[in-house]
């Protein structure tokens, strides 16, 4: 990657990793907390292509707001520097970001 795009994904991973850890929670009382991280490179038709998944466990009861807190619009400011494909969202239990993008004529 580029210095520009290694700085994005890094600066990205960083605040996704950091809003994991702050609101990771037990899923069910007595339950361990969970935060997992992901970074994938494949090659499918011809192209590079990387996925990063960051995801924690919630609280049964929570419900995070994704799109208008500071880390959402940072988290999408990034992915709009890789231009990636970026999924941010809850379910079963757990709040993810799964980040998709082509590593393109990169040196």
């Amino acid at each position: 990657l580029s210095p520009d795009r290694t700085s994005a994904l890094a600066m990205l991973m960083t605040e996704a990793l950091s809003n994991a850890v702050q609101y990771a929670g037990h899923p069910k009382q007595g339950a361990p907390v969970v935060i997992g991280v992901s970074v994938k490179c494949s090659a499918a038709s011809g192209k590079d292509r990387v996925t990063v998944d960051v995801e924690n466990s919630l609280p049964e009861d929570a419900s995070i707001e994704t799109t208008t807190g500071l880390g959402s619009r940072l988290i999408k400011a990034f992915a709009r520097q890789l231009d990636a494909d970026l999924e941010i969202g809850q379910k079963a239990g757990r709040f993810a970001v799964h980040l998709t993008f082509d590593v393109e004529g990169e040196a």
